[in-house]
């Protein structure tokens, strides 16, 4: 449903609807434009900071900032949102829709973004897999005037501000709190899609994860980066019952590595190891950083060979993006209160800043896109009863529901050729769709495919490439994109 900025949407629930209507000294019956319309006016950026809950919003503002009285729209995401939202602006148009299908029929992909899924299977906002369509992050929200003319429209973004996470942890626990005294309240829910035929297909038989891929692929509006997705939809489909509730967030990983607890109990302690808390987080940080050297030089000695000109950069790119990352966290822990709570280690902050988000957009993607009604357990009851305790560095966002079939081997080198991942991949190699994946990868030189998939050693990887180049050889073939 595409958007503008006289369009009202809201998608999502408040947790707080009661505490804002006294607040703001409205009618117990205040409608939920009323409330939101109002609330904007007495707290502008400040908005996801006070109404709490889960939701997107698309709000248009009837007096101007800067009293031009030109057209004014405030978009926004709460703090931790399960929901997207996308936007446009160019001289001919702003526009503004909660699904990415509006926009990426027909539409010119970004390589970098392509490049981003490959090496490191999300794409952090506002990046999008369409060139010209950006995404609000968690927490983001902004505020735009539009000037009409003969020549077309011109969109400038006034304001914006993203919550830190400290923010985000702060109004999740309250959050948490106002659910529990109050009734939580859903608005819109928006009828989905029509089903795909390839649901009722996949329903008929046993779960098949190879002919699952395209539809995975669809449900998404993006290429199939993990298993995790697979697994996910696997248990939603033999889940009999219409509402999902995800608890996705809320538990440690079972079976983690050694190491890893250990530097979990030395930084929880680091005054009797002889290092203060800080150095001990210095070493985490640092270990992190180095990990996510090897697995860029890992990546790009099984990649790289098929990457042409237009992904030669994507190694260099998600390098880069890291590093943008990394000074983001750092300018945000100089604000982070010491002493009263643990700090949290890069990668805590990545997963939940980005990582985590993005899961729950792709869960509701894809109980939404079965018919299924989603609830996140941890949007609604909190992630701890404090906001950053050590236990929670323990907190990886592929636990619960995507990986609760994670052992189960849904690709074999031995399966029939009609169904075989590295087969398809082969034929990929002759047949790709010239406008993007021929354009990407070298398609024509079938060798290399088969090399990459005889490294068994490296068959998680190996299985991500297969699927992430089929599933965007089908998306952009079924959707007429190009490059």
């Amino acid at each position: 449903m595409i958007c503008d900025h006289n369009s009202f949407l809201f998608d999502g629930y408040l947790t707080n609807r009661q505490s804002l209507i006294q607040e703001l000294e409205l009618a117990a019956d205040a409608s939920l434009q009323t409330l939101l319309k109002t609330a904007f006016k007495a707290w502008k950026l400040d908005f996801n900071q006070k109404v709490l809950g889960d939701y997107r919003l698309i709000l248009p503002i009837e007096e101007s900032s800067d009293k031009s009285n030109l057209p004014e729209c405030f978009i926004a995401c709460s703090g931790f949102s399960s929901y997207r939202l996308f936007y446009k602006s160019n001289e001919a148009e702003f526009s503004l829709s909660p699904s990415m299908n509006d926009f990426i029929t027909g539409a010119e992909l970004d390589a970098n973004a392509i490049g981003q899924l490959f090496t490191q299977s999300y794409l952090v906002p506002p990046l999008t897999l369409v060139k010209g369509v950006r995404q609000l992050a968690n927490g983001e929200s902004q505020i735009w005037q539009i000037t009409s003319g003969q020549t077309g429209i011109k969109a400038k973004c006034l304001a914006h501000k993203t919550l830190s996470l400290q923010e985000k942890l702060h109004l999740n626990q309250l959050g948490s709190q106002a659910a529990k005294s109050e009734c939580v309240q859903r608005e819109n829910k928006q009828a989905g899609d029509k089903e795909d035929e390839a649901i009722g297909l996949l329903k008929e038989g046993k779960f098949n994860a190879f002919m699952a891929l395209p539809l995975v692929s669809r449900l998404l509006s993006e290429p199939v980066t993990q298993l995790g997705q697979l697994c996910l939809l696997d248990n939603l489909m033999a889940d009999s019952s219409d509402a999902y509730q995800s608890k996705t967030g809320l538990y440690r990983l079972q079976g983690q590595a050694e190491s890893t607890q250990r530097q979990e109990a030395a930084l929880s302690c680091g005054i009797g190891t002889g290092l203060g808390v800080a150095s001990q987080l210095a070493e985490l940080n640092q270990a992190w950083d180095k990990n996510a050297l090897l697995d860029i030089k890992s990546l790009k000695s099984l990649y790289g060979p098929l990457f042409k000109s237009g992904l030669s950069q994507a190694f260099k790119q998600q390098r880069q993006t890291q590093l943008k990352l990394r000074q983001e966290y750092q300018t945000q822990m100089l604000s982070f209160p010491q002493g009263q709570v643990t700090t949290p280690s890069f990668e805590l902050w990545l997963d939940l800043t980005v990582r985590l988000p993005n899961q729950w957009q792709q869960e509701r993607l894809l109980a939404e896109g079965l018919g299924k009604e989603v609830q996140f357990v941890a949007l609604t009851h909190g992630f701890a009863a404090r906001p950053i305790e050590q236990s929670v560095l323990a907190l990886i966002p592929n636990d619960n529901q995507w990986l609760k079939t994670a052992s189960k081997v849904y690709f074999d080198p031995q399966d029939d050729s009609l169904v075989n991942l590295y087969d398809a991949m082969q034929r990929l190699m002759l047949h790709g769709y010239k406008p993007v994946t021929h354009s990407l990868l070298k398609v024509a030189a079938p060798p290399l495919t088969a090399k990459l998939i005889k490294q068994q050693d490296k068959r998680s990887q190996v299985d991500a490439f297969c699927m992430k180049s089929l599933t965007l050889d089908h998306l952009s073939r079924h959707l007429g994109c190009s490059l």
